[in-house]
């Protein structure tokens, strides 16, 4: 269990990390809300290093008041509903190569994009 703290810095949008390992062929990317008052987008990219939320191929949005949003490299894909402090996020690469958005295991949005499985894919974040 890996944990994430913006520890300085505004509101949003300054502050990035991504993860140094990668995978390719299907898998995915779970994390619980910490909070909800606080804006961040956590997805996976082919690339890393950026604050900018807009390098995130496909992300989930936990906005400050609440609502859950999918956002794909800096689109907004729309709301999903509310969510609390505990619920648990994945993004999830399947052997199709299909992009799946879950929230407490039931999926919320499937990605019209999909992602070649010989893609290498990492965690990202922006805060």
């Amino acid at each position: 269990s890996t944990h994430l703290y913006k520890l300085s810095g505004g509101t949003s949008w300054n502050a990035g990390a991504y993860s140094v390992e990668r995978f390719t062929g299907s898998g995915s990317l779970t994390f619980e809300a910490t909070e909800t008052n606080t804006a961040r987008m956590v997805g996976l990219s082919v690339s890393g290093g950026s604050s900018d939320y807009t390098n995130i191929d496909f992300a989930i949005y936990q906005a400050a008041d609440g609502l859950v949003e999918v956002i794909e490299s800096g689109t907004n894909k729309g709301k999903f509903g509310s969510y609390s402090t505990g619920d648990q996020f994945s993004i999830e690469r399947t052997d199709s190569g299909s992009i799946v958005y879950s929230k407490n295991g039931e999926v919320f949005y499937t990605s019209a994009k999909t992602s070649s499985l010989d893609t290498s894919l990492l965690a990202d974040a922006s805060l």
